[in-house]
Parts: C-alpha cells; sequence; structure tokens
C-alpha cells in the first residue's frame, strides 16, 4: 500500500509541472507604431476579450520600439500571437513557420507629411532635409528610403517613438516631414500630404506554429465574430480596428522581400524567397 502511495504521489508530482506549463498565459504582442502606454489602452481590452472567448489567459507585451520589436521577431518563440504589419507577418511565416488567421480587412500605405504651411510640394524637395519616422524595419522607414534609391540623395531620417511623436516634432519644427501610415492621418490637423506610397495588406493576426490547432480555431473564431456582439463592437473601438475577417499565408505571401537589406534580414535556410 505504501508503495502504491508513493508512485501515485510521483506521478501527481510529474503532473503538477505539466499543468502549470498549460495554465501559462498566451503572449501577444503588437506593432510598436504607438508608445507602450497608447498600445496598452488600445489593446488590452482586445488580449482580454480573445482570452476570454478561447478560456486562456492572455498576456499583452509591449514593445518600446521597432529595434527592439525587429530583435524579437527575428527569433522563434518570443510570443504566442502578433498583430503586425504586413512585411513582419510575412517574415514569422518564412523564417519560424508562423501562421496566418486573421486580418484587418483594408490595405495600408504610408503618407508624407509636411505643415500645411509649408513651401514643400514634391518629394525631391525634401532630399536632406529631416523626416520623422519610426526606425527601421518599420515599415514608414523603408518605404521613406525607396522614394530616394540614391544615397547620396536621401533626407536626414529622424528616429522617431511614435506616430503621435513623429507629428509632435513636424509641429516644433524639429523635422520638415514625417511618414505615417495613411490611416491615421485623419487624426492630425494642420498638415498636408507630400506624397502616399504603395498599399500593402492591412495588420493581420498572426500565431505561433506550436499552438495547439484547437486553440487556433477557437482564436480564429473569436476574431472573426467580433463585430458579431456589443462587447466585440465595444472593444474594436477601443482598439480602432473596423473587424476582422479569416486570412492565411498566401495573402501575405512574399512581403518579407521588402525587408531585404534590413539589418539582421536572414531567412532560414529552406525558407523561400
Amino acid at each position: 500500500m505504501q508503495s502504491f502511495i508513493k508512485r501515485l504521489l510521483c506521478v501527481a508530482g510529474l503532473a503538477l509541472p505539466l499543468l502549470t506549463q498549460a495554465a501559462e498565459p498566451l503572449v501577444m504582442v503588437v506593432q510598436p507604431i504607438n508608445s507602450e502606454a497608447t498600445t496598452r489602452a488600445n489593446y488590452q481590452p482586445l488580449a482580454d476579450y480573445l482570452g476570454k472567448r478561447i478560456g486562456r489567459d492572455i498576456e499583452l507585451r509591449t514593445v518600446n520600439n521597432y529595434l527592439i520589436f525587429w530583435g524579437m521577431a527575428r527569433r522563434e518563440n518570443q510570443f504566442d500571437i502578433a498583430l503586425d504589419a504586413a512585411h513582419m507577418t510575412s517574415y514569422r511565416v518564412q523564417a519560424h513557420g508562423d501562421k496566418v488567421i486573421a486580418n484587418i480587412p483594408s490595405r495600408v500605405s504610408y503618407s508624407l507629411l509636411t505643415l500645411e504651411d509649408s513651401l514643400v510640394l514634391d518629394v525631391e524637395e525634401l532630399r536632406n532635409k529631416k523626416v520623422a519616422t519610426l526606425p527601421s524595419p518599420g515599415l514608414g522607414a523603408i518605404r521613406l528610403l525607396q522614394m530616394f534609391p540614391n544615397p547620396t540623395r536621401q533626407p536626414v531620417l529622424v528616429r522617431a517613438v511614435s506616430t503621435q511623436d513623429a507629428i509632435d516634432k513636424l509641429r516644433k519644427n524639429e523635422v520638415d516631414a514625417a511618414i505615417i501610415p495613411t490611416p491615421l492621418v485623419a487624426n492630425f490637423d494642420g498638415v498636408n500630404v507630400v506624397d502616399v506610397t504603395e498599399s500593402v495588406p492591412a495588420p493581420a493576426i498572426s500565431v505561433n506554429k506550436n499552438m495547439p490547432a484547437d486553440t487556433v480555431a477557437a482564436l480564429t473564431k473569436a476574431l472573426v465574430e467580433m463585430d458579431d456582439n456589443a462587447e466585440g463592437k465595444a472593444v474594436l473601438a477601443t482598439a480602432r480596428l473596423p473587424g476582422f475577417e479569416a486570412a492565411s499565408n498566401s495573402d501575405y505571401a512574399g512581403y518579407h522581400k521588402l525587408l531585404f537589406g534590413v539589418w539582421g534580414y536572414k531567412l532560414t535556410a529552406g525558407a523561400a524567397h
């Protein structure tokens, strides 16, 4: 009898870490185009809502800037769920085997802005001028440098920590221009659009390749049905999102190529290029 009890306790002891591991929260990150405080205010309700719907706690982990975020994205298993731009989503699909499950049903471009009383009317007039942008590999910085392919005739990139910071620098005349996501331009008065970049698919929700299939299915269902209930609609409004629709890796195929030339860019040996 005593030996049976010992064996039972051993089994229970082995099972306990497994149960503890299963109860650990899923980690969710959002592309750092806003400050950490704004990101948490906008997206914590989304993490809480999704966690309640799938029966699993979701921890929203904010990131200070794109350089840190890029370092995380280049390593595997740094987070379980990501709401991220097309090029970074595509990169993680190619490099780590992540899976796209939903996206915002639209496309996103970037707008190059000056103050409305500025005399700058053409992109070329910003050569050697100061332009505020989130640093590479933020899509704004990548798109900005594409406008100026000659490295001797490029603007001076001034690092902004968020979209709001880029606009603040513009309004304080610390820079001559700023580049921000086009959907956010309507939030700011007194600016003039000099140019608009080519669009890419709007940010997507992708998940770690190791996420169990039943969790992936539950998460996808929760996302695409958000605008079917009052609570979901309220959460979307807080995050300033129109809603989600089902998506797949093929919707983001090839956009990782926008990262070619970015420091640290590397795909696994068998990844498609």
